[in-house]
């Protein structure tokens, strides 16, 4: 009578009763019947396949709904409301540089109009020297007209390391990304070049629009007022504060010589943003490739004799490699000497072309931030007080970034040296106690902080370690490539500065 009434209970629609009732079943009120137990497995299993059936169907009207309605794709704005984030891509990094230089006409009217605002300065400078506030403004100005010019000359140098640096590892960098680490280490730099290339353009913008579009407006408005109002043409306000004659001290010859100063801050502001996007997104390549450097020597410690495949660290060894661990080995030895000395060749290149942005932006233009308290603290005018104010604001924010990329890439050049000095190789090298440990102890930590000599510690440990014949052939052959083949691999030494 039990096992019928129980059975009754298993057949209700409420799933928790069926839940209690299995449970009390397997609990002992059947565990002698095996009436019971058949009646239990048999409803539980029709149980079960109720809930199944369910799901399947549930998933089934779920995909019919998603293909009744897609979601929306990049630039579909009706379901959502706003557009959807366009997905980090290596063409969508690509376009964000790319951008126009001043050359060719652009750059003609940019020398003229910047040797007729010296000129004019020299004049101004003679002329205002008594009033203190003049004469401060015109030497800012004077260390402004510097800026703009050695802006022109970095344009090209940071073209190089646009084409060199960042275009060829957001080009290469896909064929790195064999694990997850690596994956998430690429992800960052890629997000973080996304949102710093605007950024950056934005920075500068903002500039422009304080320092050049608000003061021609005050210009226009005083000028206009004048007009109707027959005042005198004293004080009037400014773009760039510039001598202007008795005789053309009129309203064309103001707005004359505002509107030439706006159209030379304009370039200026274009040129240094630029300048200032490819900067930062240089270094932070550098920074990525020492990281994936240090990726490197830690996976090789992970490979294991197991004759599982084992994908390869640099661009120029993607192929997957079958074989045995001394091959493996081999050949991810001479990936991390090809790796390392691309670095190399970055760093390089960062030590060449960026010399004279760090002399001009950091030195010149950071004197005239000193001169910018001055304005805040001595100038009477409250818009001409907020239009420093907000100016010496955005300098800071630009030269704390350079700043802090210059001590990134050294943090990031010590976790290499770190990475190095745990490498599993190295331990059991200088627990051998191989002559190449004494080496090691003595090389010198250049500023970049790679080590000058790690390619001699390679050398040495496969001269003296297991797999000693094959690597030599493959260090020579990496050299060659690179263009170091008049160069002995136990004899290199590099000397750079940054």
């Amino acid at each position: 009578m039990r096992s019928e009434r129980e059975g009754k209970w298993i057949k209700s629609e409420d799933p928790r009763k069926k839940r209690l009732v299995t449970r009390r079943m397997y609990d002992g009120i059947y565990r002698r019947s095996k009436k019971g137990l058949k009646l239990v497995s048999e409803k539980r299993d029709e149980w079960i396949g109720r809930r199944d059936q369910k799901e399947y169907e549930m998933g089934e009207f779920k995909q019919q709904l998603t293909e009744k309605n897609p979601p929306p794709e990049f630039g579909d704005k009706k379901s959502t409301g706003k557009f959807p984030e366009e997905p980090i891509t290596e063409e969508s990094l690509l376009l964000a540089f790319g951008d126009k230089r001043i050359t060719g006409k652009l750059g003609i009217l940019f020398f003229a109009l910047t040797w007729m605002l010296q000129i004019n300065l020299i004049f101004c400078l003679t002329y205002e020297w008594p009033d203190f506030l003049n004469r401060i403004l015109t030497m800012k100005e004077i260390l402004m007209s510097c800026f703009a010019t050695s802006g022109y000359f970095v344009q090209n140098h940071l073209l190089i390391l646009e084409n060199d640096v960042v275009k060829r590892y957001l080009e290469d960098v896909k064929y790195q990304n064999t694990s997850r680490e690596r994956n998430r280490i690429i992800g960052e730099t890629n997000e973080f070049i996304k949102w710093f290339s605007v950024v950056s353009i934005r920075a500068f913008k903002m500039m422009f629009i304080f320092g050049g579009c608000l003061p021609l407006l005050q210009v226009i408005i005083f000028l206009t007022k004048s007009y109707f109002t027959g005042s005198e043409l004293k004080h009037v306000p400014f773009v760039v504060f510039v001598y202007v004659p008795e005789r053309f001290r009129t309203i064309p010859g103001y707005l004359t010589a505002q509107i030439l100063a706006f159209s030379w801050y304009g370039l200026v502001s274009y040129m240094w943003g630029v300048s200032y996007k490819v900067y930062l997104s240089s270094i932070r390549c550098v920074e990525t490739e020492m990281q994936l450097l240090c990726q490197s020597l830690e996976e090789i410690g992970m490979m294991s004799g197991s004759g599982n495949e084992s994908v390869l660290v640099y661009k120029s060894d993607t192929e997957k490699v079958q074989g045995n661990e001394e091959e493996k080995l081999r050949q991810f030895f001479s990936s991390i000497i090809q790796h390392h000395q691309h670095i190399l060749r970055l760093v390089s290149l960062l030590s060449k072309h960026l010399r004279l942005v760090i002399v001009t932006f950091i030195n010149i233009y950071g004197l005239q931030t000193c001169l910018y308290m001055i304005f805040l603290l001595k100038m009477k005018e409250t818009g001409i007080r907020m239009k420093y104010g907000i100016i010496y604001c955005v300098i800071l924010v630009i030269m704390y970034s350079c700043t802090k990329s210059g001590q990134d890439i050294k943090n990031k050049a010590q976790a290499s040296i770190a990475a190095f000095n745990s490498w599993k190789f190295y331990a059991k090298m200088t627990a051998g106690g191989l002559p190449c440990a004494k080496l090691i102890s003595a090389i010198a930590r250049l500023q970049f902080g790679v080590r000058r000599d790690i390619i001699t510690s390679m050398a040495s440990l496969t001269k003296e370690h297991w797999s000693c014949d094959h690597f030599i052939p493959e260090l020579r052959q990496a050299e060659v490539s690179y263009g170091f083949s008049h160069i002995e691999p136990w004899r290199i030494s590099v000397q750079l500065t940054i």
